[in-house]
């Protein structure tokens, strides 16, 4: 998978709509309402390509179960969302009477013996059956928990560190480390304004190419953390489109599978947003240092008199502080749509009127988001 993140299927789409990715769905789906047209939304999405993260997509296909099936009595509910479940193929009969299995659990706090002799009859017939059933286990018990009086289980998130780490990490008010170098402030000031910046946010300045920083900052301005990171390449004869492109962006975890299989899991965001030429951009990403380059990149980020521009395009960071600083807090702030990332130009260089035109179309597509 190209480093860039490059989606050939999902730009071809876009750019045949004319419409930014948001817009796109929100045009498509503008018939629908609730959670019927954010079922609707996903699947969008996953034709494109996007691998939507288990949580949100289980939460989104259950609100949409659960809006359908709202007006049934309660004898009828358990069928209709079975009947549900084998429409969108989301199971085969087989599977089916799994899931049936998983209600009686719900109901009675566990499987009983009969149950999982049940359940082993199932895979005997379909030796894969291994591989989904606890997948159909826990998606069945969360569909009909509420009509059982039971909890259920608590949707799968991705691990987070404890919760004193994340406060001390992220919520905290710290003293600040330092001033903002003085071309970054009025355009700091500009962007904490932004009405679609709700808390923290991010600033690459990319103006020293040994020192490109990425500073963490509260809506107040204060820095409350900074990492020299890798950049794309400078522009050049053999390196043309390679740089990365200054604009506002905000992070998503809406991936490709390749993404995900070359970073591994919580090791690389989609940046979606407009570059300063008003560009739509979905093809560039931030991660964790390149894998497939990893010793070579790591070499050149750990030498201080050495160019950072060794990426293609991508903000390259090491996997530690991305870890600690960037995923933990997006998916504090609360995932796609809610983190912002600022790329400065080259020299920080800061026409307002360019930065108001490409802050108003992020506007717009974050209040489509929200809908």
């Amino acid at each position: 998978m190209p480093e860039n993140l490059e989606n050939k299927i999902n730009q071809k789409e876009t750019e045949d709509t004319g419409l930014s990715l948001f817009a796109e769905l929100e045009e498509k789906t503008k018939h629908l309402t609730g959670a019927t047209k954010e079922e609707q939304k996903m699947r969008i999405l996953e034709r494109k390509g996007y691998i939507i993260p288990q949580a949100e997509r289980i939460r989104h296909y259950v609100n949409y179960v659960l809006e359908i099936i709202e007006k049934e009595t309660e004898e009828n509910k358990t069928k209709k969302i079975l009947e549900i479940l084998e429409k969108d193929r989301i199971f085969s009969k087989e599977e089916l009477e799994v899931l049936i299995i998983g209600e009686k659990a719900t109901e009675q706090d566990g499987i009983s013996q009969e149950d999982e002799k049940e359940i082993e009859k199932v895979i005997e017939k379909d030796k894969s059956a291994g591989r989904w059933i606890k997948k159909i286990l826990f998606l069945g018990m969360l569909l009909l928990a509420p009509f059982s009086g039971k909890k259920g289980p608590t949707s799968p998130e991705k691990t987070l560190p404890e919760k004193q780490k994340i406060e001390n990490i992220i919520t905290s008010e710290k003293e600040l480390l330092e001033k903002l170098p003085a071309d970054l402030e009025k355009p700091v000031e500009f962007f904490k304004n932004l009405e679609f910046i709700k808390g923290t946010f991010y600033v690459l300045d990319k103006s020293d190419r040994k020192r490109p920083t990425l500073y963490e900052l509260t809506k107040e301005g204060k820095i409350v953390w900074k990492e020299i990171v890798g950049i794309g390449k400078e522009e050049g004869d053999n390196t043309k489109g390679m740089t990365t492109p200054a604009g506002i962006y905000m992070l998503s975890d809406w991936l490709m599978p390749e993404d995900i299989e070359l970073y591994g899991d919580s090791g690389v965001f989609r940046l979606l947003g407009y570059s300063i030429s008003g560009e739509r951009m979905g093809d560039i990403g931030i991660h964790r240092i390149y894998p497939l380059e990893e010793k070579e990149r790591t070499e050149k980020m750990l030498d201080t008199a050495s160019s950072k521009g060794i990426s293609l395009r991508c903000i390259n960071v090491f996997e530690k502080p991305f870890k600690e600083h960037i995923v933990l807090l997006f998916y504090k702030m609360g995932g796609t749509g809610k983190l912002f990332f600022v790329i400065m130009q080259e020299k920080n260089d800061f026409d307002e009127e360019k930065w108001k035109n490409i802050a108003q179309k992020m506007n717009k597509d974050v209040k489509i988001l929200e809908k």
